[in-house]
């Protein structure tokens, strides 16, 4: 048992460094997404001045660009919140858990919101980079340039992934692992119960054990039972 408290208290701590490093990348992408999001509303507003057919669609632009950032900036603030030097380890272990749940969180809403910022910059150039009208061409092509840049922001979103991936095995793992260990532990109460059954049903009473004794005696091992039971039935 102490090498699997070592083991796992091991990977306890590979998912620790992982959330930090995984919250990390997450903020300084939130940052980067900015800039694209604010060359997004800047040849949105080009468009929306040259072409009439571009304003029919200037609400759906606006709630995308403020919705994600309502939502990263709101986890971000959750984790800073989130105090872990704790001295009770329970709470210190609710607290970190509660830390790798919000940035995994944050990590999906950061590669969906970068994906959006993609599918929305494509579909722009792709309609409007042939236009005849020369202030749009122009624009269209300054703003094909700025958001090329977003190459080195799909490079961290790929680390982001690896990382959230790898945080989901260590879950994993240490739930697999304290499946087996708690399943290990039951079976071994479990075959002793049969054994003490019929121990404790041939005692009788005599001068060093009453039935008051023996009916505690049936008592609780009726709780180990139980116990066992409630166990095998909630894994």
């Amino acid at each position: 048992m102490d090498e699997y408290e070592k083991l796992r208290e091991m990977k306890i701590e590979e998912a620790i460094k992982l959330t930090q490093e995984t919250f990390d990348i997450n903020k300084k992408l939130t940052i980067e997404l900015d800039k694209y999001k604010e060359n997004l509303a800047y040849i949105w507003g080009t468009l929306i001045k040259e072409d009439s057919e571009a304003k029919n669609e200037e609400n759906l632009m606006a709630e995308f660009l403020v919705e994600y950032k309502i939502k990263e900036e709101g986890l971000v603030l959750y984790y800073e919140s989130l105090d872990s030097e704790s001295e009770i380890p329970a709470i210190k272990a609710n607290i970190e858990y509660c830390k790798t749940v919000a940035t995994v969180q944050l990590a999906n809403i950061v590669i969906e919101d970068i994906n959006y910022i993609m599918s929305y910059a494509s579909v722009i150039v792709d309609k409007y980079e042939n236009s005849n009208n020369e202030n749009i061409k122009k624009a269209i092509k300054e703003f094909d340039n700025e958001m090329n840049e977003l190459q080195t922001s799909l490079d961290l979103t790929r680390k982001l992934q690896i990382n959230v991936d790898a945080i989901d095995i260590a879950l994993k793992q240490l739930e697999a692992a304290e499946y087996f260990i708690g399943m290990a532990s039951i079976s071994s109460i479990e075959t002793k119960i049969p054994e003490i059954k019929s121990l404790i049903d041939n005692l009788t009473p005599n001068n060093q054990i009453t039935q008051e004794d023996i009916n505690f005696y049936k008592e609780y091992l009726q709780f180990f039972q139980n116990y066992v039971d409630g166990y095998k039935s909630t894994i």
